[in-house]
């Protein structure tokens, strides 16, 4: 059974129509989530990491069961000064299995046991089940005496089923008419540059890129850039964004330094990057007198990794794959004689017993699939009238009808069948 494929590398340009991306694996019991690692403020462990050189580098690792752990990932903090790990980590999450994660700190780009500054344990569980997603597992390591509380946060939230982690949207924004900032010493116009950000399931703002500054330049257009769907909006493309464009205010051409400006701002979504081309920007605040903070305008491409999907039960039907039929039914002593009111199958009332009013269910939606409508039926357990004569052994599987053929007319049904 052939299924529709979206080839690596496929375009979608802007205009082109956009539904509902596939789902990877579905009916797989499993849940892809995200990780974030951040240093806790203040916390001990960050003034251990601030004093140490400048890359500080975390080893994620997954331990499944018995089985042997597996390096999920490594990440640096964005900066030095920084608390928060700058790359994010996806894990399958299954509800049913121990999945333990060990969280491995070193002073520097390498993975010296030398320079291990510490390391923290957790489940996915622990971290999934806590409020907000949100856990602080202990510290302890070479670096310390004691264990540390609190020394980093661990926060996970659920990336959507129809995005995949090579899924990627290309962008190039430029800006139109924007507002100036500087006053005509540092050139009259303004130093512009722009951020995407994102609200996480805890209520606070991740900022997902932060584009270059153009200075001088009330009609920028700034270098292209790519971002995964994950970390833009973890697959779900109606979920809100804010685009915030800023004038820089730090020494340009050596003239100037101060608080950076905002120009304008806007809630998008995903979705509209893809299907959209401009929008216009809102002023960040009430004014007597408004002021036209200018427009973003952006061309945008989607690059969808190759997706092999499991064929639906349409997908057999419609490739000819048709149903077979067969029915057995119990008729051990347990069920009692049929003369009795109380045995399964009591003959001795117009209405359906219990075993023809479940046969008529079932099969009253499995004939619709069985296109010559003709059902193996037979019983277990007992043994067949033959004339006058009775065959006093036991049978396990002998048929219902004055034949010694199983097959039985549906009778457009199960109702005709029972």
């Amino acid at each position: 059974i052939k299924r529709h494929q979206l080839q690596k590398g496929v375009i979608f340009q802007q205009g082109d129509s956009w539904g509902k991306m596939p789902s990877p694996g579905a009916g797989n019991p499993k849940t892809r989530v995200k990780l974030w690692i951040e240093l806790c403020d203040g916390g001990d462990f960050a003034k251990i990491t601030a004093s140490s050189s400048k890359e500080r580098l975390c080893v994620i690792l997954e331990k499944r069961g018995d089985a042997d752990a597996i390096e999920l990932g490594r990440s640096e903090l964005l900066e030095k000064s920084s608390e928060r790990y700058k790359k994010k980590v996806t894990v399958d999450y299954f509800f049913e299995v121990k999945q333990t994660l060990s969280f491995v700190f070193y002073d520097g780009t390498e993975a010296d046991e030398n320079k291990k500054l510490g390391m923290a344990s957790c489940t996915v569980g622990r971290v999934v089940g806590s409020k907000h997603s949100k856990y602080s597992p202990s510290i302890s390591g070479s670096a310390f005496k004691d264990t540390l509380e609190g020394g980093i946060v661990v926060f996970a939230e659920e990336v959507k089923s129809n995005v995949f982690d090579n899924d990627k949207l290309s962008i190039v924004f430029k800006g139109i008419s924007l507002a100036a900032k500087d006053p005509l010493l540092q050139g009259g116009k303004s130093d512009p540059y722009f951020k995407i950000m994102r609200t996480r399931k805890d209520g606070e703002l991740e900022q997902v890129y932060k584009s270059d500054v153009i200075p001088n330049n009330l009609n920028p257009e700034w270098p292209a850039f790519e971002v995964s769907l994950v970390n833009l909006c973890n697959g779900d493309l109606d979920a809100p964004l804010q685009l915030e464009c800023w004038d820089y205010d730090g020494a340009v051409y050596g003239l100037g330094s101060s608080t950076d400006d905002m120009i304008g701002k806007k809630t998008i979504t995903a979705r509209q990057l893809i299907d959209e081309t401009q929008l216009q920007l809102d002023d960040y605040k009430q004014r007597r007198v408004p002021i036209d903070p200018g427009k973003i305008g952006w061309e945008s491409k989607l690059t969808l990794e190759i997706r092999e999907l499991p064929p639906t039960f349409l997908d057999y039907i419609s490739g000819g794959y048709n149903f077979k039929v067969s029915v057995a039914i119990d008729f051990t002593g347990s069920n009692g004689s049929p003369k009795n009111k109380s045995s399964l199958h009591y003959v001795g009332s117009d209405k359906r017993n219990d075993y023809e009013r479940a046969l008529a269910g079932v099969l009253d939606v499995l004939l619709a699939y069985d296109q010559d409508d003709m059902v193996d039926v037979m019983g277990f357990g007992g043994f067949k009238a033959a004339g006058s004569k009775r065959r006093q052994e036991t049978s396990h599987c002998f048929p219902l009808n004055s034949s010694d053929s199983f097959e039985v007319a549906g009778g457009g049904g199960g109702g005709g069948l029972a």
